[in-house]
């Protein structure tokens, strides 16, 4: 009980991840710029690629 207590007060008294920060937001790459990025990346011997700063995609 006194977990359960723990969690729901901090998680209330943390921000929303919905929230958008000003100056803060990072550009979103549509559908067709992932693919883009896909079909025009090196082939190379890796199992996962980075097709936008710090998001992977891999066969792994």
């Amino acid at each position: 009980m006194a977990f359960m207590s723990r969690f729901s007060r901090s998680r209330s008294s943390s921000r929303s991840p919905s929230r958008k920060e000003p100056g803060r937001a990072s550009p979103t790459p549509t559908v067709s710029e992932l693919e883009r990025l896909l079909c025009t990346g090196k082939t190379a011997c890796n199992h996962a690629d980075e097709v936008w700063p710090r998001l992977y995609i891999g066969d792994q």
